[in-house]
């Protein structure tokens, strides 16, 4: 609707935003002596109203029994650190069932889907100070792990970051994903 000095509000849902977004807004308005003014603007529409900063404190490649101690910061979008925001986080240990099903044509199509379990978690407080938050994450099992870091703003906005790890020494049976390609991602 047109509000005073011809200035438009319309609610803007941008569901399933994971990151900054680029919003662009156009408009084009006709008089009555039919002549034409457009024009546009560009805004940056942030997710929440701070980032969760997460850095695993470690290699990619971890051993099994080593503590991890994850640092987290929250950040607003101009970089400066917001206090006393609740970060949970949590070792998550993926895995895959892989399945062959058949196809129409006598073939085999691969199947897969992650698992995620989550093996660990704590929770830490962030300050305005220089030093970040952090309490200790110990994964047991080897293969593929994440570290995710959650919060929720004021607004009821869910705010995440991860890293991903992979664990050497530990029990249990190490994989990854497998898909049809004939290839391997390094």
């Amino acid at each position: 609707s047109v509000q005073d000095m011809g200035r438009v509000i319309n609610p803007l849902a941008l569901e399933g935003q994971v990151g900054p977004e680029r919003v662009t807004a156009e408009a084009d308005v006709t008089d009555v002596s039919r002549q034409s003014v457009a024009g546009s603007t560009t805004a940056i529409v942030h997710p929440g109203e701070f980032y969760v900063a997460l850095a695993s404190g470690t290699d990619l490649f971890v051993d099994a029994g080593k503590p991890l101690e994850p640092k987290v910061f929250t950040v607003d979008p101009k970089g400066n650190r917001v206090g006393n925001v609740s970060v949970k986080l949590e070792l998550v240990h993926r895995t895959w069932d892989v399945a062959r099903k058949a196809t129409n044509g006598g073939e085999t199509h691969t199947v897969v889907e992650a698992v995620d379990k989550v093996v660990e978690s704590c929770s830490v407080t962030t300050t305005t100070s220089s030093t970040p938050g952090s309490c200790k994450l110990t994964p047991a099992a080897s293969g593929y792990h994440i570290i995710h870091a959650t919060a929720v703003d004021a607004r009821k906005n869910p705010i995440g970051s991860s890293e991903p790890l992979y664990v050497f020494g530990g029990s249990g049976a190490a994989g990854f994903g497998d898909s049809d390609r004939l290839s391997v991602e390094l």
